[in-house]
């Protein structure tokens, strides 16, 4: 091969490589605008789709929280209020027992009016107190 043949094979070469590097460099052109635009778009995706997906969600974790605390402000009321109930019982059946106690001294002895009167009193005020609404 002389070197007008080699010239001519190396012009051959650049013509049909010529092609290929402009579509290689119109396939990084492409590629780069796609790459801004996937980019773009995934910021557009965020802004407008997830954080305001994520807000809400936080505002609900938030929302479920405060009812959850609200709940348990609930419960502890309602466990004071037992404790109270439970105190009440007692000192009711401790009443009660007393008021037997007496009554049965009574039957067995001579009352008076005036213990009669008292231990009346008592009963009443123990039956104002276990059938009242108020508690």
């Amino acid at each position: 091969m002389d070197e007008k043949d080699r010239q001519e094979m190396i012009e051959i070469v650049r013509e049909a490589v010529q092609p290929l590097e402009s579509d290689i460099q119109n396939l990084r052109e492409q590629t780069r605008r796609d790459t801004q635009s996937l980019q773009q778009d995934i910021q557009s995706l965020s802004e407008d789709v997830i954080q305001p997906f994520m807000e809400m969600v936080a505002r609900r974790f938030d929302q479920v929280d405060a009812r959850l605390d609200r709940l348990e402000q609930r419960i502890i009321a309602v466990e004071q209020r037992m404790t109270n109930v439970e105190r009440q019982f007692v000192r009711l059946n401790d009443e009660i027992a007393d008021i037997k106690t007496l009554l049965k001294q009574h039957q067995e002895g001579h009352p008076t009016h005036e213990e009669i009167d008292a231990l009346e009193a008592r009963v009443t005020k123990l039956e104002a107190e276990v059938f009242s609404d108020t508690d």
